[in-house]
C-alpha cells in the first residue's frame, strides 16, 4: 500500500468520517495510476491495490464497471 495515500485517507477518515477529502484521495490516486501505468508497472500495481482497497473501505466502485452501465442503460428505458 502506498504510505502518503493510506496517511491521506486514514486522516480524512479519523476526521469524521470526510468522505469528500477521503473521494480526493481515490481521485489523485487513480490521476497518478494513469499517468505511470506504463512507464513503472510495480508502482501502478501497487497503485491499483492500494485503490482497489480504498473503495472497498467506502463500499463504492464495487460493480463491474460494463455491467452496471448495462443496468443503467436498461433501468433508463424504463
Amino acid at each position: 500500500m502506498e504510505e502518503t495515500y493510506k496517511t491521506r485517507f486514514e486522516q480524512a477518515m479519523d476526521d469524521d468520517f470526510n468522505t469528500p477529502v477521503a473521494l480526493a484521495v481515490l481521485f489523485d490516486l487513480a490521476r497518478e495510476l494513469n499517468k505511470i501505468k506504463e512507464a513503472d508497472q510495480e508502482k501502478a500495481g501497487a497503485l491499483a491495490a492500494t485503490l482497489k482497497i480504498f473503495r472497498w473501505l467506502l463500499g463504492i466502485l464495487q460493480d463491474d464497471p460494463e455491467a452496471f452501465l448495462k443496468g443503467v442503460s436498461h433501468t433508463l428505458r424504463r
